[in-house]
């Protein structure tokens, strides 16, 4: 779990409640610069892995919402696989949804679930079991978060804009990659004169 907040003796209270569930498996609450999260999944990405990615933002944990990550990982496949919360709010909740390309800045929690594997014949398993996965979850959450978005379609690649910054994303393309040489991503269409 990672917590942003300024004061590190506030940060230590707001875990407090979690340290009292039971014996955690690792406690590494602490200061640490904003990158040295990411080295907490590197030795999860094998060469060439397979994987389903998914995730949403969440404006409350509900008792509900709860009920349905404890039913849902009860059978989260073994291996690289994990689910995380990832808590917001401080710095970053303090800009306008529309003034940078990352919208959904006033949730509370983002909400992942990445299945990783390197056995090819693994891959139906994994794709049921992340579609299965999100089915239980979404109607407890919304939008995207576009670094963690799989091959989902169209709609849940906008749910990671706004519409209005998704329209400037847009037109920044048409100005600067007209013809969508960019486009093995997450792609944002360039945006059509007058359109």
């Amino acid at each position: 779990m990672l917590v942003n907040h300024a004061d590190p003796e506030r940060a230590q209270e707001i875990v407090a409640p979690l340290r009292q569930l039971g014996t955690p498996i690792a406690d590494i609450v602490g200061p640490m610069p904003y990158p040295a999260m990411f080295a907490f999944t590197d030795h999860a990405l094998p060469p060439e892995p397979h994987f389903a990615i998914c995730s949403s933002f969440l404006d409350e944990m509900s008792d509900e919402f709860i009920d349905s990550v404890v039913e849902a990982t009860a059978s989260l496949p073994m291996g690289h696989s994990l689910f995380q919360f990832r808590a917001f709010g401080g710095e970053m909740s303090r800009k306008p949804a529309d003034s940078v390309a990352f919208s959904h800045r006033d949730k509370s929690f983002l909400a992942l679930l990445a299945c990783v594997w390197v056995d090819p014949s693994q891959s139906a398993g994994h794709q049921e079991y992340a579609a299965g996965f999100w089915e239980k979850l979404g109607p407890h959450a919304s939008g995207a978060y576009v670094g963690f978005l799989g091959s989902e379609g169209e709609e849940r690649k906008r749910s990671a804009y706004t519409e209005e910054s998704y329209r400037r994303l847009a037109a920044i393309k048409a100005k600067y990659d007209p013809t969508n040489v960019f486009h093995l991503n997450q792609n944002i269409e360039p945006a059509v004169a007058g359109a």
